[in-house]
């Protein structure tokens, strides 16, 4: 997969079963054109959190939201969500097929990021790419906590593709603006380094992808640092 949504921590698991009782909350109190929205965001927390047998709560979210807001954001939300349930499960030509229907009423860029996701697993490389310069596309100026992410996933789909070259002056420019802009010290700046030390091997260029490896490895030995610190305090 291009990126794993899943929870590692136990910090980010307390956070979910809070958030999940706050959305729980909401989808009782919203009005009807929001709170599929909301109960389609809490299933998916419950499945983060474990539950295993949820398909029949999604499909009855995506058909109350069907119901109540036929081609808006809760039925768009309703299918983004099952869809990624699917995913998480697998059964990514379902999940494809959920996000095909989305598309058609609704354009985000988490919708787009998803379909790169499903079709990179699916091995439809070429769709992969077309989604994830457009979720690009969509960010905001300055934007590059959220840039950077999706330049890395494109990079990857395009090494995965064969396009070394390009690839890794994608990846580049993910490295360049978490150096420059968002801080050094984030997972995703990891991703990035390891990424292009791929690439960087798949070139025949053993000294640039040490030296990219090597420095994910520092990053990553200061980001275990800092988390061990702050569960201390």
């Amino acid at each position: 997969a291009v990126v794993s949504t899943q929870s590692t921590g136990v910090e980010g698991s307390m956070e979910s079963i809070l958030l999940h009782g706050h959305l729980n909350a909401l989808a009782v109190n919203l009005p009807a054109v929001f709170d599929g929205l909301a109960e389609t965001c809490a299933l998916h927390l419950k499945s983060e959190l474990g539950k295993e047998d949820l398909e029949s709560e999604f499909k009855l979210a995506l058909a109350k939201a069907v119901e109540e807001d036929p081609k808006g954001p809760s039925h768009a939300s309703a299918l983004h969500r099952y869809a990624i349930w699917l995913h998480n499960n697998s059964r990514n030509q379902e999940a494809k097929e959920l996000l095909d229907d989305a598309v058609k009423f609704a354009d985000s860029l988490a919708l787009n990021r998803t379909m790169a996701q499903v079709c990179c697993e699916l091995g439809m490389l070429d769709i992969a790419q077309e989604h994830l310069e457009l979720a690009t596309r969509m960010v905001k100026p300055g934007d590059q906590d959220i840039l950077g992410p999706l330049l890395t996933d494109l990079g990857q789909v395009l090494l995965l593709r064969g396009k070394t070259i390009m690839g890794i002056k994608y990846l580049q420019s993910a490295i360049e603006g978490f150096k420059n802009q968002v801080g050094t010290e984030n997972p995703e700046f990891v991703r990035a380094l390891n990424v292009v030390s791929i690439g960087h091997l798949m070139l025949g260029d053993s000294l640039r992808s040490n030296r990219a490896r090597n420095e994910a490895s520092s990053v990553l030995v200061q980001l275990k640092k800092k988390r061990l610190i702050e569960a201390s305090i």
